[in-house]
């Protein structure tokens, strides 16, 4: 029997001929002609843009738009907009025809087959995005891709293993059709997966200061490290562990995304390390951040998976280590996050930055006499071969490593005699550390002598040696 193929041209695929026997060159995988075009030939542009207008082949189905498609650990997350229940299709994609005009040029056609989800769907691969009746227009991904005015939205988290071959590529072109009551739409528009990477590293030899970058003398890379990543509406879109060179990488289509690292899962590369060792962010790609986000907080934990960067943020905790990044076709370096173990940035009595956590970290971390600080403190130089603390507790005025708080940076910590009171709230631990100098002329040196009168003698309240 004969098969009739309406409305349909299919590119590049051989001797394949259109339903007059002309050969279907130069234009479109798929090409729904409006009432009224050309079945044979197609209608120039080729391309249909999404619109609320129905009357042509297969009802003119809007194909989906793709907004965004994160490659992170194993797994391939897609977002974007359908018509409600639409069966998508996604391929990696050839380029268009040259001979297409601009409309056409952002759009490719199935190469080869990746895998199939369904709107809405609630078992399988499932579709989180529960939003329904939506609206978009203009450009989406940095060109037009029509409007609609009742969209459904979709997000898939696609197993790379379920996908041809087991993997992704940076740089790989997605597209993707509609199908909805027999009726297939165009392709989609193209999302390209281009790289977005940095780096996680241990500053072990940090002084105070300026944050140092990854380049500085005496970096580590940290593999092991949680990175997130966040889409500009504040959603994640995906988590990744950093490699053994400290490595992290997202394929990424072109956007605005924040770059954040969980604190707690950085581990130094000193002997003596074990989980509940907390170190203090120094550097997220620039020298101002000394203490991350709010110094005075502590480190939000790891997403669970569905939050919101803003719902990480509660009481006294909120995500320390996120940059702001916007990303291109070319691919992207993305931010470096450098840490420290032996920073004190608030008064408060335990946790992250905090004198007691220094203790902690001093005595259980070994080679205090391999350490060479790139610092000082009011004396002069820090001495090699010792571990001392390193005070920055914010006065909220503008330091090396610090912002003002005016210009948002963190607010002062200093009581209304510039004084950082520490209150334990029980006996601090004693110091086990071989060669570690508690160190409070750090805060002088880095801070400034921001009390009139002397408190004490001298700085250093205690030295293991």
């Amino acid at each position: 029997s004969t098969t009739l193929l309406s409305r349909n041209s299919i590119y590049n695929n051989g001797a394949v001929a259109s339903a007059n026997g002309t050969a279907a060159s130069g234009q479109i995988g798929i090409d729904l002609v409006a009432n009224g075009g050309n079945e044979n030939l197609g209608d120039s542009p080729y391309v249909t843009l999404n619109s609320t207008t129905t009357t042509g082949g297969n009802g003119l189905l809007n194909y989906p738009v793709i907004t965004s498609a994160v490659v992170a650990g194993s797994n391939l997350l897609v977002s974007g907009y359908a018509k409600s229940g639409a069966t998508i299709e996604l391929f990696a994609a050839q380029a268009n025809p040259a001979s297409l005009n601009a409309t056409g040029a952002n759009f490719g056609q199935g190469r080869t087959y990746l895998t199939t989800v369904t709107e809405g769907a609630t078992s399988g691969v499932t579709d989180t995005d529960t939003r329904t009746g939506l609206s978009y227009s203009g450009n989406i991904n940095g060109f037009n891709q029509g409007s609609d005015t009742n969209a459904n939205g979709f997000t898939f988290s696609i197993p790379l293993s379920s996908l041809p071959g087991g993997t992704l590529a940076t740089g790989t072109v997605l597209t993707s059709t509609a199908t909805l009551s027999g009726a297939t739409s165009e392709f989609s528009g193209d999302a390209t997966l281009a790289a977005l990477s940095g780096y996680v590293y241990e500053d072990v030899n940090y002084g105070g200061g300026a944050g140092r970058p990854r380049s500085a003398s005496g970096t580590t890379a940290r593999g092991g490290a949680t990175v997130e990543l966040y889409n500009a509406s504040g959603a994640l879109v995906g988590t990744t562990t950093t490699d053994n060179s400290g490595q992290y990488t997202f394929g990424t289509t072109p956007g605005t995304y924040t770059v954040r690292v969980v604190n707690s899962t950085v581990s130094s590369s000193r002997s003596g390390y074990t989980s509940s060792l907390l170190p203090v962010q120094t550097y997220n790609g620039t020298t101002t951040a000394v203490g991350g986000a709010n110094p005075a907080y502590t480190d939000a934990a790891a997403n669970s998976g569905s939050q919101t960067l803003a719902s990480l943020s509660s009481g006294t905790t909120t995500p320390q280590s996120v940059a702001t990044i916007t990303t291109t076709n070319a691919g992207t370096t993305g931010p470096d996050f450098g840490y420290n173990f032996d920073l004190v940035v608030n008064t408060n009595d335990a946790g992250q930055g905090s004198l007691r956590q220094f203790i902690a970290n001093a005595s259980a971390l070994t080679g205090e006499n391999l350490l060479a600080q790139s610092g000082s403190n009011a004396a002069g130089t820090l001495p090699t071969g010792t571990e001392t603390s390193i005070f920055m507790i914010p006065d909220g005025q503008a330091h090396a490593g610090l912002l003002a708080n005016s210009a948002g940076g963190p607010a002062s910590q200093l009581n209304a005699s510039g004084v950082a009171v520490i209150s334990p709230a029980s006996v601090l631990p004693t110091i086990t550390g071989a060669y570690t100098s508690l160190d409070a002329t750090t805060q002088t040196f880095n801070i400034g002598n921001t009390n009139a009168g002397t408190l004490g003698v001298g700085g250093t309240a205690w030295a293991a040696r």
